[in-house]
C-alpha cells in the first residue's frame, strides 16, 4: 500500500500505523492449527456448526497424531459451534481490547455480547422511530433547545462521550474510545432515558415535540460515533432515520460530532443530580433484595402489609419527595421503608425536583 500509493499519488497514504499486540485464543495460547484454536474471522462473522468446524480440520496439512489432537481440542472449545455474530460485533469486539497492553485473548463470547448490543441498538432504533412518526419534521441535531432535566441530562452525556471519544483517539487508545461510545449507547441512552421518555410518550406532555428533538439528536449523533466500529449496522440505521435537507447521502459523509460545537449541551449540575438518582435507586433495590421488601407476603412476614402481630398497617400511598421535603403517610409498612430510604436520600442530592418513588423504587418525572 505505501509503494503502491507513492506510486500514483507521490505522497504516503498515512503518516501513523497503529500495531496492536499478538492475538490469542481464550486461554491465551497462540493459535495453531495443530491445536484447533484457530478462529477464523469468517466462522464468527457467519457461524459455523462442530461438523463444518470438524470437516475444516481435514483439509489442513496434519498429521494423524496432529488432526487427533486438533480435533479434541477443537471440541472443547467449541462444543457447539461458533454462532453467528457479524462483521460489526467482531470489529467492535477486537478494538474493545488494549493494544498497547498484554496479548489479546480473542473469546467467541466477548463477539457474542457485542452482536447482542448491536441488536440493542436496532430495536431503540425502532423505538425512536415510532416515536417520531411519518409526520415528523426533523431539523439538524446540533440545534436542540432541551428543556426537561432527562433531556439536558441525556445530550449532557452525549457530549461528555464526544469529548472522551477524542480525546482516545488523540491518544490512539481505540479501546477507550469504543467504551466511551458503548457506554453511552447502553447505560446512559438505552437503560436511562429511553426508560424515562416512554411515560412522557403515553401521556404526551405540551412539549412533546422538545423529547422528539432530543431523542433524533441522540440517535443521529449517536450512530455517527459508532460507525467507525460498527459500519455496517450505524448506516443501515442512519439511512431510516429522518434528516433536514440538506444531508450528506452516507454517514461515513457526514460531519463527525464535536465537542466543542456541542458544548453548550453541557451540564455537570444535571448530571451530577441524576446520578445521585441513580444510585438512591441502586441503593433501594439492592436493600428490598437484601430484606425481601415488597411483594404480596402473607401478614406477619417480613415485607408484608402488616408486622408481626399487625402493629402497623401497610398502606396503598407510598411515601414521595415533593420540593425537597419528605412525606410519610401515617401507617406506612415495612413494604415501604426501602422507598423512604430513597425519598430522604433524594430530597438532600436531588434539589429541585419532585421524585414520586413506589414499590418499585423506580423514580420518575411527574
Amino acid at each position: 500500500m505505501v509503494m503502491l500509493g507513492q506510486q500514483l499519488t507521490g505522497t504516503l497514504p498515512f503518516s501513523q500505523v497503529l500495531l496492536h499486540s499478538l492475538v490469542r485464543d481464550s486461554q491465551g495460547r497462540k493459535m495453531s492449527k495443530s491445536l484447533g484454536n484457530v478462529i477464523d474471522p469468517r466462522d464468527v462473522i457467519a457461524g459455523a456448526t462442530p461438523q463444518e468446524l470438524q470437516e475444516r480440520l481435514h483439509h489442513k496439512i496434519l498429521d494423524s497424531q496432529e488432526l487427533k489432537v486438533a480435533t479434541e481440542g477443537q471440541r472443547r472449545q467449541f462444543p457447539h459451534g461458533i454462532p453467528e455474530c457479524g462483521t460489526d460485533a467482531l470489529r467492535m469486539a477486537l478494538c474493545s481490547h488494549n493494544v498497547h497492553g498484554d496479548d489479546i485473548r480473542l473469546e467467541v463470547g466477548t463477539v457474542l455480547s457485542y452482536r447482542h448490543f448491536c441488536n440493542k441498538v436496532w430495536n431503540a432504533l425502532k423505538f425512536v422511530l415510532a416515536a417520531l412518526g411519518p409526520g415528523f419534521v426533523p431539523q439538524p441535531p446540533e440545534e436542540t433547545v432541551p428543556r426537561s432535566p432527562m433531556d439536558r441530562w441525556v445530550l449532557s452525556r452525549l457530549v461528555q462521550a464526544v469529548g472522551e471519544y477524542e480525546r482516545r483517539m488523540e491518544a490512539m487508545e481505540v479501546h477507550g474510545a469504543m467504551a466511551a461510545v458503548h457506554h453511552f449507547w447502553l447505560r446512559s441512552f438505552c437503560d436511562v432515558y429511553l426508560e424515562t421518555t416512554k411515560g412522557a410518550l403515553r401521556d404526551p406532555p405540551p412539549d412533546v415535540a422538545l423529547t422528539l428533538r432530543t431523542l433524533l439528536s441522540c440517535a443521529d449523533l449517536g450512530l455517527r460515533l459508532l460507525a467507525p466500529f460498527a459500519p455496517f449496522l450505524a448506516e443501515e440505521l442512519w439511512q431510516r432515520l429522518p434528516r433536514a435537507a440538506p444531508s450528506p447521502p452516507a454517514i461515513a459523509l457526514a460531519p463527525f460530532p464535536d465537542a466543542a460545537r456541542l458544548a453548550h449541551w453541557r451540564c455537570p449540575q444535571v448530571e451530577a443530580e441524576v446520578v445521585a438518582m441513580l444510585e438512591a435507586a441502586r441503593a433501594a433495590r439492592g436493600l428490598k433484595d437484601t430484606f425481601r421488601l415488597g411483594g404480596a407476603r402473607p401478614p406477619g412476614e417480613l415485607g408484608g402489609d402488616k408486622m408481626a402481630g399487625g402493629v402497623v398497617e401497610g398502606t396503598a400511598v407510598g411515601p414521595r419527595v415533593e420540593r425537597g421535603e419528605l412525606h410519610v403517610p401515617a401507617g406506612t409498612g415495612v413494604a415501604k421503608m426501602a422507598d423512604i430510604a430513597v425519598g430522604d436520600y433524594m430530597s438532600q442530592h436531588a434539589s429541585g425536583y419532585t421524585w414520586w418513588l413506589w414499590g418499585t423504587t423506580s423514580p420518575r418525572m411527574p
